[in-house]
């Protein structure tokens, strides 16, 4: 029954024995402060005794064993504690009457130590619940770490984290030389640490044995031993480790110091080369199976690309992170100049407009910074199909809409030389002309050649039977010429330069073709032939690139799932293999890609870095950024390529084969 009486009468008996708890709970903590004769048993701490009750202590499974044992301290009452200092036992018991310990950092570690003992296991909690509420620093993070494994605490994972990522400061604290060579040899095979520099590691290690030599010298070779000293500047191996009598004193510690300096001596290592071969990975777009290419045709496809930027550092065989893009690119052509700028120019933010954007990241600086350029005179429209970098200068092949009016339409495939003052830019040569149909692929050789071999070229097509050929001209960037030799040239998807040669390959494909420039001629070349790759081999939408006697494959698309694929493969020339390498973090597709050299400093984090979680890499850069301003719409309208193989979905289909000759340096253009 429903009555207000009854649920007040209940309510004020609840309230009566909730409080005549508390006061039970209070009575008796006074007796054991009061050492009252009403105690049934005392405790020996050290020199001194406590009074206690029974009733309270058996709270704790290690005070029930001992009176349900009925042992000797059951039968006389005294209870002698060998664990733990005095203040702490005496916290310890009264945390049993009352619930309540006081806590302070410098005393947890006891209270830990007593709780652990007595089992008492709510202390111990109340003592985790403190610790997470310390805040964590290159001071105190050894020793959090330290109780934390002790008394297997749940903070140590995120105290550990930290630790990681602030190694330098850390290994300066004096507390760190009491970390076990276990502890520290896990740290110097950690990988991801490779921000740290091995001359930090190896002068802790010194220290470290320094410390307690007659007991941590055994552990010296294996922990130097762990060193990387290929990492370590020629200099201070020989005037800092080579001279180390604990290094001389041990034949391993010797033989490790030894296969290093051979290297310098054999021109494997360089001295003073800090500098390192790094493949970026720039943008693209890294979303869920649901990708494919209808959703890319939409805007709102926007929130799939990204702004990272990935480097495979071909010398130590890992991924770094760079500095991000300065906003999301869907499908970005990046290339290098072979100095000390990186250019990025945006393919998927295509307007039909005469003004473009090219973004620059100067390396030695960490800076990004724009300009704009400008198509040349007389040009109604311009697509750009390919931003390239040679001999420190900044070309572009596009595809130019020269005419007036509707019916004089053409498009010219040109290359364009780079104003990086904000100018117009200039007309180098003219390629071939171009039409719906036309694909075409752009590729450096040398640092020299700029190469463009197109398919289905021309104006038009009289007839959709008519037989394509493929067209393969370079620009001469030293001499200004450009040749053309499409004579005995293949087109297939596949176009890269390995040392002075261009090679034209397909995947499972038997041959390949390579051009020489020497010769200028094209010949069949077996050898550098691809075999079909053993992770999805029918991968779409993929990076590649060379470097040295190998084809790096990085990401794509499974054609069969539409899944993003993060593997990334490597092709051996030399010994016809394929190599599964490190995968990205994610599954990758549509990203530029390009090759270059870079200071060892900029890639030193790995791409899993402990220490870019509290060092964001954006803000390890600067941002000098002149958005392009937006313009109405009836003056620009936006259009999107899909696959990027240089067709515009705009193009009306034209089946003819005409081809006219055009002079680009004409004073007027029809």
């Amino acid at each position: 029954m429903d009555d207000p009486l009854f649920r007040y009468s209940v309510g004020t008996a609840m309230g009566s024995s909730s409080s005549q708890a508390c006061k039970l709970q209070q009575h008796l903590h006074d007796q054991m402060l009061s050492q009252s004769e009403f105690c049934d048993v005392t405790l020996v701490i050290g020199e001194g005794e406590m009074k206690a009750h029974w009733c309270v202590l058996v709270y704790c499974s290690y005070f029930q064993s001992l009176y349900d044992s009925g042992m000797r301290e059951r039968q006389s009452g005294r209870i002698k504690v060998n664990c733990g200092k005095p203040y702490a036992v005496r916290l310890a018991l009264s945390f049993l009457y009352t619930g309540v310990a006081e806590m302070s950092y410098e005393n947890i570690k006891d209270l830990l130590e007593v709780a652990e003992y007595f089992q008492i296991t709510d202390l111990k909690l109340e003592c985790a619940e403190y610790l997470r509420s310390v805040s964590i620093s290159s001071d105190n993070c050894v020793s959090l770490c330290l109780l934390s494994d002790m008394y297997d605490l749940d903070i140590y994972h995120h105290a550990y984290s930290y630790l990681r990522g602030h190694i330098p400061e850390v290994l300066e604290q004096s507390e760190t030389l009491t970390l076990t060579n276990d502890s520290i040899l896990e740290l110097l095979r950690d990988k991801m640490l490779c921000y740290v520099p091995q001359e930090t590691f190896y002068s802790f290690l010194m220290r470290w044995v320094e410390k307690d030599a007659p007991n941590r010298e055994q552990y010296f070779p294996e922990l130097f031993c762990a060193l990387d000293l290929e990492k370590i500047p020629k200099k201070f191996l020989n005037e800092k480790i080579e001279t180390q009598p604990l290094v001389k004193k041990f034949e391993n510690c010797n033989m490790h110091l030894l296969n290093t300096q051979m290297k310098y001596l054999n021109g494997h290592l360089k001295d003073n080369d800090d500098k390192r071969d790094v493949i970026l990975i720039a943008g693209g777009c890294g979303i869920g199976p649901s990708i494919n290419d209808f959703v890319l045709l939409f805007p709102f496809s926007d929130a799939m690309s990204v702004n990272n930027i990935y480097g495979y550092i071909i010398q130590e065989e890992r991924w770094t992170e760079l500095a991000p893009l300065p906003y999301r690119m869907r499908k970005p052509i990046i290339t290098y100049d072979g100095g000390d700028k990186i250019y990025v120019y945006d393919a998927s933010q295509y307007k039909q407009c005469e003004v473009f954007y090219v973004y620059v990241f100067k390396i030695s600086e960490k800076y990004w910074s724009n300009f704009r350029m400008e198509a040349p005179d007389q040009c109604v429209d311009m697509s750009i199909e390919s931003v390239v970098a040679c001999r420190q200068e900044l070309y572009l092949v596009a595809s130019l809409h020269i005419g007036r009016g509707e019916a004089c339409d053409k498009w010219q495939t040109v290359l364009l030389h780079v104003n990086q003052e904000g100018g117009k830019c200039s007309v180098k040569c003219h390629l071939f002309l171009r039409n719906v149909n036309t694909q075409m692929t752009v590729c450096t050789v040398s640092r020299m050649f700029i190469c463009v071999l197109g398919w289905k070229i021309g104006h038009a097509v009289k007839n959709k039977h008519a037989r394509y050929y493929p067209k393969f001209v370079y620009f001469n960037v030293k001499t200004g010429r450009r040749i053309d030799s499409s004579r005995g040239s293949v087109f297939d998807p596949l176009v890269f330069s390995v040392d002075d040669e261009l090679i034209v390959a397909k995947f499972g494909k038997a041959s390949a073709r390579k051009f020489n420039f020497r010769d200028r001629c094209w010949k069949s070349a077996k050898e550098f032939a691809l075999p079909n790759p053993p992770e999805f081999p029918s991968r779409v939408d993929y990076s590649y690139t060379t470097s040295g006697t190998g084809l790096y494959l990085i990401g794509g698309k499974d054609f069969e799932t539409k899944k993003p694929v993060d593997s990334t493969l490597k092709f051996n020339f030399t010994s016809r293999e394929w190599t599964k390498l490190d995968s990205l973090l994610e599954g990758r597709m549509y990203s530029g890609t390009c090759v270059t050299r870079m200071p060892q400093a900029h890639v030193r984090c790995h791409i899993k870095c402990p220490h870019c979680v509290y060092c964001f890499r954006k803000n390890q850069v600067k941002y000098d950024i002149d958005y392009q301003e937006e313009e109405d719409d009836d003056d620009y309208e936006d259009y999107d390529y899909g696959d990027y193989d240089g067709i515009s979905d705009y193009w009306d289909v034209d089946d003819d084969d005409d081809v006219d000759v055009f002079d680009p340096f004409d004073e007027v253009w029809y």
